[in-house]
This record gives C-alpha cells, sequence and structure tokens, in this order.
C-alpha cells in the first residue's frame, strides 16, 4: 500500500518492534524512521517521513509514555509538528504523561502546526460534543483526554468508524 499511495507521512501504533530490529528491516528505504519501542511484549510507536521531506528527531518531548514527535520543516511556512500516540489501556497515567508533552510544546515549540495522531483507544467520546456519556467505561479517563485536547488546542479530524462501530 505504501508503494503505490506514496504518504509523506506515516505514524503508526502497535508496532511491537524491538530495539534490535533494524529499522531498515521493517520500513521503506525511502522513509527516514522515528521509533519509540515498547520494552515489553507489543506496543510501540512510530512515524515515517519521507526522505523529500527535512524532518528532525523531537526528544524533548519525550516523556513516560508510548509517545514520539518528529518536527517537519516547511519551507516558507510554519513548520510542522506530528506526534504519535498509542494508549492501549484508558489510565491517567498515560494522559498525565501526554499532557506533560502537550504542555512542553505550548511553552517551548511556538509558532507551529501540530498534528497528534495514534491509538487512544476511547471509543465513547463525542467529538461533537466534546462529551462523554455517564455509562462509559472508564469515563473520567475519557473526559480527561476531551480535556487536554481543548487545552492543548487540539481539534479531532477524523470521524469515520475505525472498529466496528466506533469512531
Amino acid at each position: 500500500m505504501v508503494k503505490y499511495t506514496k504518504p509523506d507521512i506515516i505514524c503508526g501504533t502497535e508496532s511491537w518492534l524491538k530495539q534490535d530490529i533494524k529499522s531498515s528491516e521493517v520500513f521503506p528505504e525511502d522513509y527516514t524512521p522515528y521509533r519509540k519501542d515498547r520494552s515489553t511484549l507489543g506496543g510501540g510507536v512510530f512515524i515515517l517521513v519521507h526522505k523529500s521531506l527535512v524532518s528532525t528527531a523531537q526528544p524533548d518531548l519525550d516523556t513516560e509514555c508510548e509517545l514520539i514527535w518528529t518536527q517537519i520543516h516547511l519551507e516558507r511556512n510554519k513548520d510542522l509538528l506530528i506526534g504519535c500516540f498509542y494508549m492501549p489501556h484508558r489510565n491517567d497515567t498515560d494522559l498525565t504523561e501526554l499532557d506533560k508533552s502537550l504542555q512542553k510544546i505550548n511553552t517551548s515549540k511556538k509558532q507551529k502546526h501540530t498534528v497528534l495522531t495514534g491509538d487512544f483507544n476511547c471509543p465513547d467520546i463525542d467529538w461533537n460534543s466534546g462529551t462523554v456519556p455517564p455509562s462509559a467505561p472508564d469515563r473520567q479517563a475519557q473526559q480527561t483526554l476531551v480535556d487536554l485536547t481543548s487545552s492543548a488546542a487540539l481539534t479531532q479530524v477524523h470521524h469515520d468508524n475505525t472498529r466496528e462501530d466506533r469512531p
């Protein structure tokens, strides 16, 4: 699919990669890979940037969760900051770490366009209204995600179902 669609940027979660697996063994050679592997089974996030674009890793935005950032340098425009986040289970710890990273962006990365991608595992959020039904499992964690994306001025852009009837 990558060879056919030729995307400029690819973000992925649940890569299941380990540090002893070289990026060149997995990813196309015409992409610069940025990875954060999990030290235990499963998980992991990555961002691939086509080599025709100038990109740099952003380790200063790293926190203690499955989150990675890269900056794309755009000619005559603000730079683009791309993040990829994975939260395998709804929990306050990962959301606190995501919030720390977003706060770093707000204080240190002025004048940037920001895109945060990933798998948040919060299927009950109604992004149009910014609410979570009272009966939703882990309602507080899902509401925390709504609140922190709002405080970071992020907007949900994907509204189609990704699994069964879940957005």
